[in-house]
């Protein structure tokens, strides 16, 4: 790619990222300030709200003591895990790391090395 595609592509990606965060800001509704204009506002926020407070309610019980949190933390990790679509988590295989070249100088050194993360298939 040559210097003058290079300081195009940069130049459409700032300005597209400036356009995206304006509009995304100009149409946001201010923190802190319900939504009140639509019909069924109100009793979706008094649900929300009731949620919020039944959900806080049972998590304080649960982790009381720092026994009760070392009891739940695997259940919790894996409750994680599964929301962030890792598991099931594969199974851990050797990292096979390989040094494909150093650089040595006066100062310092530098290796560079390749690690494959993902079994082949």
């Amino acid at each position: 790619m040559n210097m003058m595609t290079r300081t195009a592509v940069v130049t459409y990606l700032i300005l597209g990222t400036l356009a995206f965060t304006w509009t995304a800001t100009a149409a946001a509704q201010p923190l802190g300030q319900p939504d009140r204009g639509s019909p069924g506002d109100e009793m979706i926020q008094a649900y929300l709200r009731g949620e919020a407070d039944r959900l806080g309610a049972h998590f304080s019980a649960d982790v009381a003591t720092r026994e009760g949190w070392e009891a739940k933390r695997p259940q919790y990790l894996e409750e994680y895990y599964y929301m962030l679509g890792l598991s099931p988590r594969p199974e851990r295989t050797p990292l096979q790391a390989k040094t494909t070249r150093t650089l040595a100088a006066a100062a310092a050194s530098k290796t560079r090395c390749v690690a494959r993360t993902f079994r082949s298939r």
